[in-house]
């Protein structure tokens, strides 16, 4: 997805990546150098609600990389958002990680309120590896200003309903 909202923003625009596997953020940085994007600034690094360092699984379906707590982890940076952005408005922020969503957003809370659209997945499967449901981050989303909708087909969108359980679904909101 850093491709095509490069080419999209163009030479005017930045896009920011934050890929904390090494393995695919390698991939993503010689994807990006092939197609010669110069408006893409690539971070291996983590995002959550305190900086330090986590660890990040290495399976070889690269889409399924998360936060772990064990020690077969790969070792990385993890950062607050608040403390690194260098913007001050975003136009569109979108985060899949894997059920570490709160997290991410806890350490944005700064960020949020200067980004204008936020493209987020909820998934109460991968919350509860973390402990948490998708109602806690659409109440956090909420309490910041944002409205929430889901895709409704056919390049129209809906107001989400958040008496909705994500436990099944897996679902990309805006």
């Amino acid at each position: 997805l850093t491709l095509p909202a490069a080419k999209f923003v163009g030479k005017s625009g930045r896009v920011q990546a934050y890929e904390p596997n090494p393995t695919v953020c390698s991939f993503l940085r010689e994807n990006v150098n092939a197609n010669r994007f110069v408006n893409v600034e690539i971070f291996n690094a983590a995002l959550g609600d305190a900086s330090g360092e986590c660890k990040i699984s290495n399976l070889s379906a690269d889409d399924q990389n998360r936060i772990v707590d064990n020690s077969e982890g790969v070792a990385i940076p993890i950062y607050e958002l608040d403390e690194i952005i260098k913007t001050t408005s975003i136009d569109l922020m979108k985060i899949d990680v894997e059920g570490y969503e709160k997290f991410v957003l806890l350490g944005s809370l700064h960020t949020l309120q200067t980004t204008l659209c936020l493209y987020l997945e909820l998934s109460d499967t991968n919350y509860k590896r973390f402990g948490y449901e998708a109602g806690e981050v659409l109440a956090l989303l909420e309490k910041q200003g944002f409205r929430l909708f889901r895709n409704a087909g056919s390049e129209q969108i809906e107001p989400l309903d958040q008496d909705e359980s994500f436990e099944l679904v897996c679902e990309n909101i805006i």
